[in-house]
């Protein structure tokens, strides 16, 4: 299974920079990965792209900072 950060609301622009500049370092290390993140406005945003039927199962991780 192929996991996929989702980051829903607060600044996900600088998030989303910060994970662009920590890649763009790892790959100058030579360092081989493959992510995947999503980044959404709000959760009605992303409710708004969830398939109504299908069936998904998601799990939801409070994070703290």
């Amino acid at each position: 299974m192929k996991s996929v950060k989702i980051t829903v609301g607060g600044a996900f622009e600088e998030e989303a920079s910060r994970q662009f500049i920590d890649a763009w370092h790892r790959a100058e290390r030579g360092e081989t990965f493959h992510e995947r993140h999503l980044a959404f406005e709000s959760w009605e945003a992303l409710a708004r792209v969830l398939p109504g039927s299908a069936n998904c199962e998601f799990i939801v991780l409070p994070v703290c900072r």
